[in-house]
């Protein structure tokens, strides 16, 4: 169910750890995954993405999903603009003007009803057990704790920090959703602080 590159003859924008962003005509990047990076948790950000776009405005339209030789990649709206991060050291006057409107952001993205698969609890437990530091009585300590959390059904980013969020025209986007879930909206407010 996917569109099969035959070559690629875009120009690279970015890269991050996951994947390269290259230009894809009008509007639109393809963000391209390292090869090695398994299938599944590209088919979840792609389909995460689309359920999100149905209830969020300020997220990046997901179009299709590609293959180019072994690797996987998903077609995207650009967005043009700048991330937070960078307005914020660009006008470190306006810090709290930013915080509050990250904030809000947040807040609003808590609020949309988005029915995920995956679980905020589901997701802790995974990251535990690729915990190589801890011991094997240490990841079930935490895992049993995680048990006892309460079960919610917010829409959590689960990276929501300002690099993820673009500005555009004035306008906030919220960008990068592999990580999504649901579940508490603490948890994600957590994660937010601690990144």
């Amino acid at each position: 169910y996917f569109l099969r590159l035959v070559f690629l003859s875009f120009a690279m924008i970015n890269q991050g750890n996951t994947a390269e962003i290259y230009s894809y005509g009008d509007g639109k990047i393809l963000k391209l995954f390292r090869d090695g990076m398994p299938f599944s948790l590209i088919n979840k950000e792609y389909e995460c993405g689309k359920a999100i776009n149905a209830k969020l405005k300020n997220t990046p339209k997901v179009f299709d999903m590609v293959s180019y030789k072994s690797r996987y990649g998903i077609v995207c709206e650009r967005i043009t603009g700048g991330d937070m991060i960078g307005a914020m050291l660009g006008k470190i006057y306006k810090i709290r003007k930013y915080s509050r409107e990250l904030a809000f952001l947040h807040s609003e993205i808590h609020n949309a009803q988005v029915d995920l698969p995956q679980n905020v609890k589901e997701t802790l437990r995974e990251n535990i057990d690729f915990a190589d530091f801890l011991t094997d009585s240490e990841k079930e300590n935490i895992k049993s704790y995680i048990s006892t959390l309460p079960d919610k059904n917010s829409l959590c980013h689960f990276d929501f920090h300002p690099g993820n969020v673009m500005i555009r025209d004035g306008a906030l986007c919220v960008i990068d959703w592999m990580t999504a879930c649901k579940g508490d909206a603490s948890a994600d407010a957590a994660r937010t602080v601690l990144l």
